[in-house]
């Protein structure tokens, strides 16, 4: 039988991750769920911060829409699962009483 090589040639681009074995474990946390609970305030203000500018404000320039699409939005939708699940009904309550728009939240 020959290879599956033989009938198909794949380009792929290689993508190098920086990452290390730390970065894998638990980090002296039981569980990686409490792991997750604790690194969250450090995920949040590292995902913020590269959205303000020197002044607090958001900035958005990579996200091309424009304020007459973000006002034409009329639903929105959350997808979670496991214990993100969890942060999507925070995400979901929030949604609602920051907007008008309707919030649909699915596990």
């Amino acid at each position: 039988m020959a290879s599956v090589q033989a009938y198909y040639k794949v380009n792929k681009k290689l993508n190098h991750v920086d990452w290390d074995i730390e970065a894998a474990e638990k980090g002296g946390y039981s569980c990686f769920m409490e792991k997750e609970i604790f690194e969250q305030p450090t995920g949040i203000k590292a995902t913020l911060e590269r959205r303000l500018d020197k002044d607090g404000k958001i900035v958005l320039d990579s996200i091309k829409m424009t304020k007459e699409d973000l006002e034409n939005i009329n639903r929105i939708y959350i997808v979670a699962c496991g214990t993100a699940y969890n942060a999507g009904v925070l995400g979901k309550t929030a949604m609602q009483r920051l907007t008008s728009q309707e919030t649909l939240q699915s596990q």
